[in-house]
């Protein structure tokens, strides 16, 4: 199991705008660079509990949480009211989009993940339309689009959430420049990372900017987004917990104006049900919702 940090708020800040989007946009292909498990084995942890515990408790709080399409995914895993199984990207997009005759290609170098997906598919009964590959997701995705018509292009989604941002593969590609590079070609896109402090949030955000310029992506013709999520404490030098991730941003391209909306609100939703949040020590839990690219 390559993600050891599963159902943290990170995840949440993920699969939560990642289900909504998939509803709305209904892409015919979707595609993961670094896909990780389809489904983990839930137990309570100082991490898990602040991440999806505390949300599928609090989502009565907001009814968008409570509708969207993340928690009714959550609700189907809950036996006698408690949630026992967490849904990783692979599962939530096989669940939005599979009555949509979608079709699915996962790619990591973890080979019990791209088991855990293929079993997953198996149990579904979809695992002819997914495909797994054991390679470097940033090469193979970049290579894979390459081949895409200008048509197809626009009906593919990429979901691209590396565990070191500016690694090179093999073709010289960091993580980055596959975002720059697939929403300048018109595919829709959506690119995650975490981080610690604002400012290597910053230099995340300095160096997309870099390569959308390099790539000559615009951000009004290919409609760039960024709805970022953190800790109000983040900059509180006596602030010693540490929830998976104290921050964490997705970045996307090429969405429709509806997603764009119905992220904000549920990023802002989310801020909502976290804003009397605790930690076992009784620090403040609550969140911050910043949109940096309208």
């Amino acid at each position: 199991m390559a993600n050891r940090h599963f159902g943290t708020i990170g995840d949440i800040w993920k699969h939560l705008p990642l289900a909504e989007i998939l509803r709305v946009e209904k892409p015919f292909s979707y595609w993961e660079s670094h896909a990780g498990s389809a489904l983990y084995t839930l137990t309570h942890s100082i991490q898990r509990d602040y991440g999806v515990f505390y949300f599928i408790d609090n989502t009565t709080q907001s009814p968008m949480l409570e509708a969207s399409a993340y928690k009714h995914i959550l609700n189907t895993y809950q036996q006698e009211g408690q949630l026992s199984t967490y849904p990783g990207s692979p599962l939530i997009a096989l669940k939005v989009l599979h009555k949509n005759k979608s079709k699915f290609l996962f790619c990591d170098i973890d080979n019990e993940s791209l088991k855990n997906i293929q079993e997953t598919s198996d149990a579904e009964g979809i695992s002819k339309v997914v495909e797994v590959i054991h390679a470097d997701g940033i090469s193979t995705l970049a290579e894979k689009a390459a081949k895409l018509s200008a048509e197809n292009a626009l009906t593919t989604f990429v979901h691209i959430d590396p565990f070191r941002p500016f690694t090179r593969s093999a073709n010289g590609l960091h993580s980055i420049d596959l975002f720059s590079k697939l929403s300048q070609q018109g595919l829709k896109v959506l690119y995650w990372s975490g981080y610690d402090s604002y400012q290597y949030r910053d230099t995340l955000i300095n160096e997309i900017k870099l390569s959308l310029a390099k790539y000559k992506v615009s951000l009004i013709e290919r409609r760039i987004w960024c709805g970022d999520v953190s800790l109000a404490a983040i900059d509180d030098p006596l602030f010693d917990e540490h929830p998976g991730v104290l921050g964490c941003g997705i970045v996307a391209s090429n969405l429709s104006e509806v997603s764009v909306k119905n992220c904000q609100r549920l990023g802002k939703e989310l801020v909502g049900i976290y804003e009397n949040a605790l930690f076992p020590s009784g620090s403040s839990g609550a969140l911050r919702y910043q949109a940096i690219w309208d």
